[in-house]
């Protein structure tokens, strides 16, 4: 993990400092996968800007998916995730 790339993610030192646990996430596999969704639903209009960092980093792969893909029911949501992840359908 890069911490680098969580301040390109718009972070401020400060935030990350008061939360360690964010340097052990992958910047591949969880950070840019899950802002790419949480990008998607703003711009659709479906979420809110201020969500919360730990509910979106927090939970485990199934839970991010049941609180963020899986209720918009869009199939480009699903290819962009899976994109972002590395995995082809």
């Amino acid at each position: 993990m890069n911490c680098i790339g969580l301040f390109q993610a718009g972070l401020r030192s400060s935030y990350v400092a008061n939360r360690p646990r964010l340097l052990g996430f992958s910047l591949e596999k969880r950070i840019i996968p899950r802002f790419a969704v949480l990008q998607f639903l703003s711009s659709k209009g479906l979420i809110k800007n201020n969500v919360s960092l730990a509910k979106v980093l927090g939970p485990n792969e199934k839970k991010f998916l049941q609180m963020f893909v899986i209720p918009y029911a869009d199939p480009d949501l699903l290819k962009l995730y899976k994109g972002k992840l590395g995995i082809s359908e």
